[in-house]
């Protein structure tokens, strides 16, 4: 039941962030024009003194989002090269993701998105044809059930 209510999360988090941007759109504008410009902006107009709690959210996400992708980087890159530890590895991604933060063209950075999409595409393309290769489907044996 666990694999079906993950589905039907994904959708219904997939909706709230939908209805949110658009939320988010309607309270950065008033009269055709542009009025606010960051969360913590809408966050102050909503209530005085919560914009920054607004703002430390969303920096304690960021950072806990890119360690996230540090450490599954360094055991990722442990599980092909296991000669090397972890913690290098972490070092090395860091390293090499610091002249990241020197970017300061918005086109590149959209260039590196759409290189990550793409490659995120090709990823679960060679997922899904080599798993749908190797799997062999009964419907007739699937049963559901309520617990």
């Amino acid at each position: 039941v666990g694999g079906w209510w993950s589905v039907v999360a994904m959708v219904g988090v997939a909706y709230i962030c939908y209805w949110t941007g658009v939320l988010l759109i309607e309270c950065l504008y008033e009269n055709d024009k542009k009025v606010r410009f960051s969360y913590r902006e809408v966050a102050e107009f909503y209530q005085a003194g919560f914009g920054k709690w607004v703002l430390a959210a969303q920096l304690t996400e960021l950072l806990s989002t890119c360690i996230i992708y540090l450490v599954l980087a360094a055991d990722l890159l442990q599980g092909c090269f296991p000669s090397i530890d972890k913690p290098a590895w972490m070092m090395l991604v860091s390293a090499v993701l610091l002249a990241c933060a020197f970017l300061d063209s918005l086109v590149i950075v959209s260039q590196l998105s759409f290189a990550n999409a793409i490659s995120h595409l090709i990823v679960n393309a060679i997922m899904m044809i080599y798993c749908t290769s190797r799997v062999q489907i009964q419907f007739f044996f699937i049963t559901t059930c309520i617990d």
